[in-house]
């Protein structure tokens, strides 16, 4: 008697399942990342015209993940730099559970760089929480006057 291999959306099942047992990430998460990978094999089963199975998502090229990406940057609602660096990411993190647990490796998906990202510069405070900020420090019963100076 022999096994079926599980389809994507299995894979997926068993991957949110693992996230949320055994890496206990937040169900925030959990729900980026399943809804990011979801998009990802719906895109794929369009782009191939078939079912997605391990063996597809084994043979998924670096131009098929950049086209998912380019995709998913387009149109109305297109995705900003930083929620597309964070899809690859999901798909990363996917593919890596599919190499160590299901053995299906894909080594194309690391060659996909991500987008650039502007670096913003970090928000002032304002007079108020900086205020706060002098009382905090001051607060501590477990610093002597010194440290409370440094701080």
């Amino acid at each position: 008697m022999s096994l079926a291999r599980p389809d994507g959306r299995e894979a997926l099942a068993a991957w949110l399942d693992h996230l949320t047992h055994e890496r206990r990430a937040s169900p925030r998460t959990v729900r980026a990342y399943g809804d990011n990978v979801l998009a990802y094999l719906n895109f794929l089963a369009r782009h191939h015209g078939e079912t997605v199975t391990l063996d597809l998502l084994g043979a998924v090229s670096a131009a098929d993940l950049r086209a998912y990406l380019a995709f998913r940057r387009e149109g109305e609602e297109g995705l900003a730099p930083r929620s597309l660096a964070q899809t690859l990411s999901s798909i990363r993190a996917f593919h890596r559970f599919l190499d160590l647990r299901l053995a299906t490796p894909n080594s194309a998906v690391e060659l996909v760089r991500g987008p650039r990202l502007q670096v913003g510069l970090p928000r002032p405070v304002t007079e108020t929480q900086a205020h706060d900020l002098l009382e905090e420090a001051g607060a501590d019963p477990d610093y002597e006057d010194w440290e409370i100076a440094r701080d």
